[in-house]
């Protein structure tokens, strides 16, 4: 009789410690692991307002590197090419990391979703050459449906005179959008084609992720007034080196510290 009771209650501590371990062991430990990433990409993604990162895993798998589920999110994200995404999101599945080695050996699965708002893509549209198209005042409106509308002033004869082109965005290739030719509507003044080719290819040069640190697919866009939805996928393998080059770096520099 007195066994059995020593028995229980050796079983319940043993819960009781495994509780503790779960519930006051792994945040702190997957804390210091979203600390570690959450300062690797800014180097990796470029400059933002805020990063956020958080990591699902058990407490010995992240110290053996082993996540089984990273979540990334950023507030104002600067692409290389100067556009700034409203907010980013990550999902990585299946992290595996050599802490011994620090090295990236697998991901799993990479999936984003991105946000583009109207105001941002105005000033990189605007932020560009125009004194010699004589353009002012010009507008970006993301409408619903996919639609996307342009308008602004070209001076002629020293008036401004108010124009405005608008139509349907569509995915092109796997990494950028663009305004569907054949189906755009301008309203206004007549649009030279100097005019017309500046419009559509600088906001097409906006969207365009080929200058990240590693390639992506993007597999579906939408919109709603004001904002541009995109979602996609990155390749895990090309993610994963990109991501050694900048431990490497890091290394090398002497930031890394374990």
């Amino acid at each position: 009789m007195a066994h059995r009771k020593v028995l229980r209650w050796i079983g319940l501590w043993t819960l009781l410690v495994a509780l503790l371990f779960v519930n006051g062991c792994t945040r702190p430990i997957n804390r210091t692991a979203e600390r570690r990433i959450r300062e690797a990409l800014p180097s990796l993604l470029g400059p933002a307002k805020a990063y956020r990162v958080h990591v699902e895993s058990s407490p010995l798998n992240t110290l053996s590197g082993r996540l089984a589920h990273v979540l990334i999110d950023a507030d104002d994200l600067q692409l290389p090419n100067g556009l700034l995404l409203q907010h980013l999101h990550l999902d990585l599945k299946g992290v595996d990391f050599d802490t011994q080695h620090k090295q990236l050996r697998h991901i799993d699965s990479a999936h984003f979703q991105a946000v583009v708002d109207e105001n941002a893509l105005t000033l990189y549209l605007i932020g560009q050459e125009t004194e010699e198209l004589n353009l002012r005042d010009l507008q970006v409106h993301i409408l619903p449906n996919n639609i996307l509308q342009i308008a602004g002033e070209r001076t002629v004869l020293g008036v401004g005179v108010p124009f405005s082109i608008s139509g349907p965005i569509r995915l092109m290739g796997p990494d950028r959008i663009e305004l569907d030719p054949d189906r755009l509507t301008l309203v206004g003044i007549h649009v030279p084609d100097l005019l017309f080719g500046f419009i559509k290819s600088r906001f097409e040069s906006a969207i365009t992720f080929s200058n990240l640190p590693f390639p992506i697919r993007l597999t579906s866009l939408h919109t709603q007034s004001g904002q541009l939805f995109l979602e996609g996928d990155a390749d895990v393998g090309k993610m994963a080196d990109a991501v050694n080059r900048r431990v490497q770096e890091a290394s090398q520099a002497g930031v890394y510290s374990n």
